[in-house]
């Protein structure tokens, strides 16, 4: 798998129709430690962290806060401004799950915010992760 990293990271930073894909594609990626442990793939969550910077992937907003979520690549300052400047409810409850996965009680409030949201769906989020 290592070696379609950088590619997936290419089509992620074209802005093409494969964003979304190769975003989730990565985040997807896991790999077996030495104690035979399933865990996310290192190089494809190295690869998720510097294309949350870039700006073909910010015009992915689900997939991205999916992929970090599922790599639990520690952005939160992603998953927020997602959450902030989300075009509907799948991109919120994208940025909630993503959060919600890097088990940081830090985020309290970011939930708390996130159980007023105006659909069902995050608030039910929201809910799980409090």
């Amino acid at each position: 798998l290592s070696d379609v990293i950088p590619q997936l990271e290419v089509f992620a930073s074209s802005e093409g129709v494969l964003t979304f894909s190769a975003l989730m594609s990565l985040g997807l990626m896991t790999e077996t430690d030495e104690m035979g442990q399933v865990r996310s793939h290192q190089q494809a969550r190295h690869a998720i962290k510097r294309l949350s910077m870039t700006k073909s992937a910010r015009k992915e907003p689900e997939a991205l806060a999916y992929a970090i979520g599922l790599l639990k690549v520690p952005a939160f300052g992603v998953l927020r401004s997602i959450y902030d400047e989300a075009a509907d409810e799948r991109e919120r409850l994208a940025s909630v799950w993503a959060s919600a996965q890097l088990r940081d009680a830090r985020l309290g409030r970011f939930f708390e915010l996130a159980l007023l949201d105006s659909d069902l769906s995050v608030q039910c989020a929201a809910v799980s992760v409090l």
